[in-house]
């Protein structure tokens, strides 16, 4: 371990970052923490057994900034580390950044006080996206959807239970946390290779009695990184049906343990099934290997979309008619069929909401191919 805690009246915010072989990003993204208006922080760095120069830039900026403190550990995963840094924190609210992102100045500030002014649990912020291939910035609508955010400045489950795992992904690195409503709900990420935020995200959701947002987008999230899990989306590949099968069983005891009305329950439910909708299909289109994305879609169409009932639904359950589409389509066409049916659909579409000129479009065409080669 390198660094030492700093006096627990002084800590803010406890910044957790999970470090796996990002040698290549670690320096700027901690230069991104170390240069927050907020400087009241601590910075806890959980190196999950990298095998790069990322353990020694982590102890050199350690060396400098009594703020910064290392922990090397074995390789395990995301979650391991996350829930290890959560482990050594002392802070009043935690983020769980991510060690490849970069992010606005003034994020803790405007989180932070946001937090405070509102007495929340959770505070939600948008994002941009950084395209690691073209190097290109722009804005994305994924992490927070402002319409289903209601007009109050606090909301939660009961305001609105139909959209509570909705209106924002299952990302944890766009939403600040109060640590004792972390602990008091024993709120954990899943120690498994992939989709280790979903349980954690979405229960803490569920749990929060208070909820609030920012709509400025304080955080530049890393895409197309192949070195990142997310990049890595053919390997365990069950994973997030593991995941939403543990959500689904939490739900089951929270529903069944308050009083709440058939009404309300039925929202709630509706939304988790939007959201496993939601999960499933991303991860379905993250696939590069032709041979597990077979394997994943035969197993959706035969067990996986059967058992959470997602072809049970009618066109008006779903709050994104192109989900049931692509529902439908599984339930109708192979693999290779479906392939096809989404690449004429989303061409256009991916061009036009990721702000790209059609010659941006062919260079990450054209870079990607050279990579997968």
């Amino acid at each position: 371990m390198a660094g030492r805690p700093l006096n627990n009246k002084e800590i803010a915010v406890s910044v957790i970052i999970p470090v796996y072989n990002t040698e290549r990003y670690l320096r700027d993204t901690l230069d991104s923490v170390l240069r927050q208006t907020l400087s009241s922080i601590e910075v806890i760095c959980v190196d999950d057994g990298s095998t790069d120069g990322s353990g020694k830039i982590l102890d050199e900026y350690a060396g400098k900034d009594r703020r910064v403190r290392v922990f090397h550990e074995e390789n395990r995963s995301a979650g391991a580390a996350r829930n290890y840094g959560l482990s050594k924190a002392s802070g009043r609210y935690v983020v769980f950044w991510d060690a490849d992102d970069e992010f606005r100045k003034d994020a803790l500030e405007v989180l932070y006080l946001r937090c405070r002014k509102l007495k929340a649990d959770i505070c939600v912020c948008t994002a941009r996206r950084r395209d690691d291939e073209t190097g290109e910035v722009y804005a994305s609508g994924a992490y927070l959807n402002r319409k289903l955010v209601p007009k109050e400045p606090v909301f939660n489950r009961k305001v609105i239970p139909q959209y509570i795992f909705n209106f924002a992904s299952n990302v944890p690195w766009n939403k600040m946390y109060r640590r004792t409503f972390l602990i008091k709900n024993g709120l954990h990420f899943q120690e498994i290779r992939q989709a280790n935020d979903v349980w954690f995200s979405m229960t803490a959701l569920y749990c929060a009695e208070r909820i609030c947002t920012v709509k400025e987008p304080l955080v530049i999230y890393r895409v197309e990184n192949t070195k990142s899990l997310t990049g890595k989306a053919a390997v365990n590949d069950m994973c997030v049906v593991d995941a939403l099968r543990e959500v689904r069983r939490s739900l089951e005891e929270y529903l069944g343990s308050e009083e709440t009305s058939d009404d309300t329950a039925r929202k709630i439910w509706q939304s988790f099934i939007n959201r496993a909708a939601d999960a499933l299909l991303f991860f379905l289109r993250k696939q590069w290997n032709a041979e597990v994305y077979r394997e994943l879609f035969d197993r959706y169409r035969e067990e996986v979309f059967p058992e959470f009932g997602l072809f049970d639904h009618p066109a008006e359950y779903y709050y994104n008619p192109e989900q049931y589409e692509d529902i439908i389509q599984i339930k109708q066409l192979d693999a290779q069929q479906f392939l096809l049916y989404q690449f004429r659909r989303y061409e256009r579409k991916y061009q036009i909401r990721a702000g790209m000129t059609p010659e941006s479009y062919m260079r990450k065409a054209a870079g990607r191919l050279l990579r997968r080669r």
